[in-house]
């Protein structure tokens, strides 16, 4: 749903908790703008081990080094299918709305 990003756009997308373990739901707009497509929800895992030989500081500046995840993999999921999505137009449903599972993985942190 590029290019509509930001605050504004965030704030239209909902993500909750749900009961189950690891599950969530999402829902979001079908439109925004121009935006249009199935939506796809990109989940990033990042090693907690950081990389090698790397040390925070802060510089004369002010500014400060970080150091970054020694490993970062990325999963998309489509919430939407052409099925749901044909049902979705004739019944005049505005919002894109599913369920998901983030399994976690031992090492990473989720984003």
């Amino acid at each position: 749903m590029l290019p509509n990003q930001g605050v504004e756009f965030d704030s239209l997308i909902e993500i909750k908790k749900l009961d189950e373990k690891d599950k969530y739901l999402v829902s979001l707009p079908r439109t925004i703008g121009s935006s249009s497509g199935f939506p796809t929800i990109t989940i990033v895992y990042k090693s907690i081990e950081l990389e090698d030989n790397c040390t925070e500081s802060i510089l004369s500046d002010g500014s400060r080094t970080i150091c970054l995840p020694k490993e970062q993999t990325r999963t998309e999921i489509q919430l939407q299918n052409i099925a749901q999505d044909l049902w979705d137009v004739v019944t005049f449903e505005e919002m894109y709305s599913g369920s998901l599972t983030i399994k976690p993985k031992q090492g990473y942190l989720v984003f």
